[in-house]
């Protein structure tokens, strides 16, 4: 998905996202509260891994985690946020990522 990235960088998200998954399988989250967002129409992320660690987080604390996907027929591609990217739904994503943000009990 990103030209010229290191692939040792892509080594240590992967190896952050073993551990984060490791320790789901084990414990709690330490975080008081968790917000993830995911994308129903990223095209380079499979959300499979990301919805099995909140599953896991949900059994041990579910008052902790609060999930939000941005619905497929918004047509967002995979970075929602870089203002660089000229195919970027400011309209659509901003405000709603604001939302989630302010919400009381985060």
């Amino acid at each position: 998905n990103y030209l010229r990235m290191s692939t040792r960088v892509l080594g240590q998200i992967l190896r952050l996202s073993r551990a984060t998954q490791a320790l789901a399988r084990q414990a709690a989250p330490a975080a008081g509260s968790i917000l993830v967002i995911t994308n129903l129409n990223d095209p380079g992320v499979d959300n499979t891994v990301t919805d099995g660690v909140v599953a896991l987080w949900r059994l041990r604390r579910a008052e902790a985690v609060q999930t939000y996907q941005f619905p497929a027929d918004l047509g967002l591609g995979h970075d929602l946020i870089d203002t660089n990217d000229p195919n970027l739904n400011v309209a659509a994503v901003y405000p709603k990522l604001l939302d989630l943000i302010d919400r009381p009990g985060r």
